[in-house]
């Protein structure tokens, strides 16, 4: 999603607009075990590829997504437009 999906128009413009960017890379050698831990306390478990969407102003995950959709590649509009129902609730 990183390199096919956010980059795009549509979708770039709604993440730069309404989301902050932080990325938990667990495979990092000396920090990689303090972002697994941080993973597991939010999610219950550490893996790959796990969007949120934290509440800024406590640590509350409000929304989850650690389901790939393939079709996000062809219709990028439709992650956009998701994108933008999620930033409405928050």
């Amino acid at each position: 999603m990183e390199q096919s999906v956010f980059p795009r128009p549509a979708v770039s413009r709604v993440l730069a607009e309404k989301f902050i960017e932080a990325r938990l890379h667990t495979d990092h050698v000396t920090l990689g075990e303090k972002w697994s831990d941080l993973e597991r306390e939010y999610i219950g478990y550490a893996g790959q590829s796990i969007y949120l969407v934290v509440d800024p102003k406590q640590p509350k995950v409000m929304l989850r997504m650690t389901n790939y959709d393939p079709s996000y590649n062809s219709e990028p509009q439709r992650f956009a437009d998701w994108l933008e129902g999620r930033a409405e609730g928050l």
